[in-house]
């Protein structure tokens, strides 16, 4: 009974910290949200992730979401600035209606491109290859933060590794 106490209070100390007082102390901060560029043109990005044998890393998220600052801020921005590039990371919005287009070249937006990913949740990181399919599981949530970056490496490593795989077409 004495070591259930304590791993309650810890859960009640983490219920605290994960309640609407802790996610209004984050939204103070949310004018500060680090960003990452915005998809725009998957099928550009999708050359330039050919060219570079590396795969293309999408973080779906929303404006103002403390775990997807999290992500972008701890792990995503770091690796954008890598020489060589491990991947070209983009950003899409759940919530917007911005033009895209997509890895096959037509037109759409973040919001009809997410729908059709059946993304219903954010954040969510997800691995591609130059033809637009996913390379793996995505990361969905921020899981346990404390082994997020450690999942992060594994998603990536796996996606490098399937990447110089030879690629299936879809059957029509």
């Amino acid at each position: 009974m004495f070591c259930i106490a304590p791993r309650l209070m810890r859960m009640a100390i983490c219920f605290l910290f994960a309640s609407p007082f802790a996610v209004g102390v984050n939204a103070q901060t949310s004018a500060r949200e680090t960003t990452l560029t915005v998809a725009t043109d998957l099928k550009a990005d999708a050359i330039e992730s050919a060219k570079r044998g590396v795969p293309v890393v999408i973080l779906y998220s929303l404006p103002g979401c403390p775990h997807c600052e999290v992500v972008r801020r701890s792990h995503l921005s770091p690796m954008v600035n890598e020489t060589p590039p491990r991947a070209i990371i983009r950003q899409l919005n759940l919530q917007s209606t911005a033009p895209l287009r997509d890895f096959e070249g037509g037109m759409t937006t973040h919001r009809d491109f997410i729908n059709q990913q059946k993304i219903k949740f954010a954040p969510v990181v997800a691995f591609y290859n130059p033809a637009g399919q996913r390379l793996g599981d995505s990361l969905i949530g921020t899981m346990l933060p404390d082994f997020y970056g450690a999942y992060l490496e594994d998603g990536l490593a796996e996606a490098r590794k399937r990447l110089v795989q030879p690629v299936t077409p879809p059957q029509k």
